[in-house]
């Protein structure tokens, strides 16, 4: 059984504490969403949260909705390159990889249960280093 867990852009904080914060996820009295770990209770923009998907990349680092991740390529009309994408929600009970990189696999859709995990590399987030999504 996978751990369920979360991650989300704390809504306050001060430029020493971290963009990110991690923990289990829960509405406070206002309907707000908070992450809450064993440092406290934190708000996080809505817009930001996201699950662990409950796979790891090939260094061992938890991959999360709006990770991005470099794989090589799953494609034949990739010829060898590597492929780059994010991490979404399906809407659904799992998670798909967007494809970004190279231009003709923008917009390619990949069930992230058939990706092997072994291959994947976490390079950044969507948070905290989005020109990762522009960078070749």
């Amino acid at each position: 059984m996978r751990e369920i867990k979360f991650r989300g852009e704390r809504l306050y904080r001060t430029e020493a504490e971290p963009l990110l914060i991690y923990g289990q996820f829960e509405w406070d009295a206002w309907h707000h969403p908070r992450i809450v770990n064993e440092h406290g209770a934190f708000e996080v923009k809505p817009e930001t949260l996201g699950q662990y998907t409950g796979l790891k990349d090939k260094k061992d680092k938890e991959i999360f909705e709006g990770d991005i991740i470099r794989l090589p390529a799953i494609d034949v009309s990739l010829d060898g390159k590597w492929a780059q994408g994010y991490i979404e929600d399906d809407g659904g009970c799992s998670y798909s990889f967007i494809g970004i990189k190279p231009k003709d696999f923008e917009g390619e859709e990949y069930s992230l249960s058939f990706l092997p995990s072994a291959d994947l590399q976490v390079i950044g987030n969507i948070y905290e280093t989005p020109e990762k999504l522009s960078q070749w």
